[in-house]
């Protein structure tokens, strides 16, 4: 059997979207780089943080909380909760490596909104290319 992580999450959007993220499913949109990466973010059972994000991000709309079972095969979890893990050890070398390597060669761009997105589009890179991509 399979090993995996199993978390609750909160998914914290409008009442709209709700909606239709229950018609489809989450979907999402590769050129959205967010500060982890490409993807849906959740609060690992804190619907309350959830519910202020909404608040905060969609003022003019009507904010809803989506609660998910997550489940995550071992082998495809990268956390870096832990800032002694292997996982958050992998960033911090994969960043410098491409700071120093690839950036001064203009190989990758890693033109940003924000130093938010900067991390976001290392992450990507990692889950693009290792073990950790499905």
């Amino acid at each position: 059997m399979q090993e995996c992580c199993e978390i609750i999450g909160h998914h914290g959007t409008t009442q709209d979207i709700a909606k239709k993220i229950m018609e489809t499913s989450f979907v999402s949109d590769p050129r959205k780089i967010g500060w982890l990466g490409t993807g849906n973010y959740f609060y690992d059972d804190d619907p309350l943080m959830a519910k202020k994000y909404s608040l905060k991000r969609f003022k003019h709309s009507i904010s809803c909380v989506l609660e998910c079972r997550i489940v995550i095969p071992k082998e495809l979890e990268f956390d870096v909760t832990d800032p002694k893990s292997d996982d958050t050890s992998l960033f911090h070398k994969t960043r410098k490596k491409l700071i120093e390597e690839l950036i001064k060669k203009n190989r990758l761009n890693l033109t940003t909104r924000n130093s938010n997105d900067f991390d976001g589009k290392i992450y990507n890179f990692i889950c693009n290319n290792s073990t950790f991509a499905p």
